[in-house]
């Protein structure tokens, strides 16, 4: 049907009429295609040239793909002026007469000075105007990489907008790919549609996927294919080919990562490739900014074999990779030649260094509970061979918090023996930063020293003050949790602004900002967090729970019911979504999760069973569970200060009792 309950278009002819374009003179025609045809045009009201696409319905053996076409033009006329990297629409419309819809678009720049199009008229003839696309600018061969990454920079953005409304280009390529006022943008949009349309294949050969056109993917693995002709000079059916004489390019160097960054776009398995624009955007960011990302994607290919299991000796290699975490937080590791193994100094006990490598590879990039038990005994056997090795005691310590923030332990077990092993590392060698950095965590949680947490984390920032960890570690776990909300927003926004933006360090900002109710801001950053990695529960649970302190909470609990669909044990999930159902009034669901919750009291129930209860007023019920955390010494018991939901209870006695116990009771600190 048409769109918006509109008559069928007649399937008439070009030569049917030629449309009535209101306020606009055609000038000459400058392009046809399979579907229509660009007119040069004036506005008769300002002068301003511009570009006008017609397409026929009688170019169609179908009405459907048709009017696809024009609901597509649309729906992207809505968002195409509220972001500077889209393609300016001024005007769509349609003509039933002529048997066509039209719009009226952003002119692209000439190839050369337009010497000829101001004493234009509207008389056809040879026309002296060709606009300036990518593949134009290629006839002379490849683009210097710096170019290439600005490129690659501004398209990737118009992407991951243009996806961020729901909507897929499906065909780019050099050649529809304009520049106007020197700027790149995504032309030919009367192929943008739907994500959500399945029924329509276009595209070009070689720039499509294996899985075939029309989704976001497809457009980034196009994109990567684009951006690899413009940066070898290479077709792309060439592709993964390089050139041979690449190592002696003067960019070489940048060559190299932007290349890195092609492989992850165009990847031949989905899974392998970037999740979407945003996160290839992310990757082009960093590189703008001076930062390599071939170092971080090949730590990611590394971690990500290890975790499948294959033992071979590429995973052995991929455990002293491993090593690395534990080994450089102190510069226990050197580099042998240009290959990415490491070897640990600072032991020359064999069995220690065994003890350790076995461990320290399933406590690494590993966060199954059967890899963090299995690391526990040969960690605690390497600091017993030797006593003396530093860097063992401090990854023993690092170690023994995750044990607790990934859910095995419980804190009042855990964070005794990590200060413990902490210090006996810092005792060997006061120079081991995390070592300190792990002590401070251990203290402000295990034991509530808030002054002696926020004392060694200033020590800490002070010998490292370029350490993106450090800044976020300290806002996050000391400034946060004491509500200086204000401070611990600096501290977390500095680590940005040292390191790529990571997903840890944007949600920790988010969460800062929903903790002092700065909801908007919040939400935009868990959105990034999520771009970054869609698999990561905590920004997803973080988005919803903002959109119901947003008074969105049919939205926010849409998204909650998909995620405990997804995982329907996640307690991380079902706390936030019982709280909704509860303040929505939907109290049966509630009390449906909260039954959930209570039938499985095992670690990490206290604080999603106190928000169910404190959504439903249960004020008794919701102390009962807090005290709990603090019985169990679960780091969440930091978060009762600012969080939001449960400031009705911030007057009772046992509310306030609890605070004093767990040194939270005074006064906010101003900035």
């Amino acid at each position: 049907m048409p769109p918006s309950g509109q008559p069928p278009f007649p399937a008439a002819s070009t030569a049917a009429g030629r449309p009535a374009i209101p306020d606009y003179a055609r000038i000459r025609c400058i392009g046809r295609g399979a579907y229509g045809e660009v007119w040069l045009a004036r506005s008769t009201t300002t002068g301003a040239l511009r570009a006008v696409k017609l397409v026929y319905r009688a170019n169609f053996t179908d009405e459907r793909p048709f009017l696809r076409e024009f609901e597509g033009i649309r729906k992207f006329e809505a968002i195409s002026r509220s972001h500077p990297t889209q393609l300016a629409l001024f005007h769509v419309g349609r003509d039933d007469a002529a048997g066509c819809f039209y719009y009226v678009m952003e002119l692209a720049d000439p190839v050369a000075p337009a010497t000829g199009l101001e004493s234009a008229t509207p008389a056809l003839g040879e026309d002296p105007y060709e606009p300036r696309t990518l593949r134009s600018d290629l006839a002379d061969g490849r683009l210097p990489a710096a170019r290439v990454l600005e490129l690659g920079v501004a398209l990737s953005e118009a992407l991951a907008h243009l996806h961020g409304h729901g909507l897929v280009h499906r065909d780019v390529k050099p050649s529809n790919i304009i520049f106007v006022g020197g700027r790149p943008k995504l032309a030919d949009i009367g192929l943008v549609t739907d994500a959500s349309d399945q029924a329509s294949l276009v595209g070009t050969e070689g720039y499509l996927p294996p899985e075939g056109p029309g989704t976001p993917a497809a457009d980034v693995f196009a994109l990567g294919k684009v951006l690899y002709e413009a940066l070898t000079g290479l077709d792309r059916r060439r592709y993964p080919e390089l050139p041979a004489d690449l190592r002696a390019w003067p960019d070489a160097r940048l060559a190299f990562e932007l290349n890195s960054v092609l492989v992850r776009a165009c990847a031949a398995s989905g899974g392998d490739r970037y999740a979407g624009a945003a996160t290839m955007h992310e990757d082009l960011k960093r590189l703008a900014d001076g930062h390599s990302v071939r170092r971080r994607w090949a730590w990611r290919h590394r971690r990500r074999a290890a975790v499948r299991g294959a033992m071979s000796v590429a995973v052995l290699l991929l455990a002293a990779w491993g090593l690395r975490w534990y080994a450089d937080r102190g510069g226990g590791a050197r580099k042998e030649s240009n290959a990415d193994v490491f070897e640990i100094s600072g032991t020359t006990n064999h069995a220690a260094w065994e003890a350790y490598r076995i461990g320290a590879y399933h406590g690494s990039g590993f966060t199954q509970r059967e890899h963090l038990l299995k690391a526990t005994p040969l960690l605690e056997k390497a600091t017993e061979l030797d006593p003396n090795w530093a860097a063992a005691h401090e990854a023993l310590a690092w170690h023994y918090q995750d044990l607790v923030h990934h859910g095995p332990w419980l804190g009042r077990d855990g964070y005794p023996k990590s200060k413990a092993a902490a210090m006996k590392a810092l005792a060997l060698d006061a120079t081991r930063n995390d070592a300190r950095m792990v002590l401070a965590r251990a203290m402000a949680y295990g034991d509530h020293d808030w002054t002696g947490a926020e004392r060694e984390f200033r020590l800490l920032l002070a010998r490292s003050p370029r350490s993106a960890d450090y800044h976020a570690s300290f806002g996050l776990s000391v400034l946060l949790s004491l509500g200086r909300i204000d401070e611990a927003v600096r501290e977390i926004q500095r680590a940005i602004e040292l390191d790529p933006p990571q997903k840890m360090h944007l949600a920790a900002l988010a969460g800062c900002y929903f903790y002092s109710e700065r909801y908007g801001e919040a939400l935009d950053l868990y959105q990034q967090a999520k771009d970054l990695d869609p698999d990561w529960e905590w920004p997803r649970v973080g988005h919803a729970e903002t959109l119901g302190m947003m008074n969105r909470a049919a939205e926010a609990i849409a998204e909650l019911e998909s995620d405990t669909a997804r995982d329907p044990t996640s307690k991380t999930a079902l706390g936030p979504l019982g709280f909704l159902y509860a303040v929505e009034g939907r109290t049966d669901r509630a009390r449906e999760i909260l039954g959930r919750l209570l039938a499985d009291p095992g670690h990490g129930t206290a604080f999603p069973t106190a928000l169910v209860c404190a959504g439903l007023g249960d004020a008794d019920a919701a102390l009962t569970n807090l005290e709990r955390i603090e019985q169990e010494g679960g780091n969440l018991i930091a978060r009762l200060r600012p969080d939001p939901r449960f400031k009705a209870l911030r007057s009772h006695p046992r509310f306030r009792a609890l605070l004093q116990r767990v040194r939270l009771d005074f006064p906010e600190r101003s900035p």
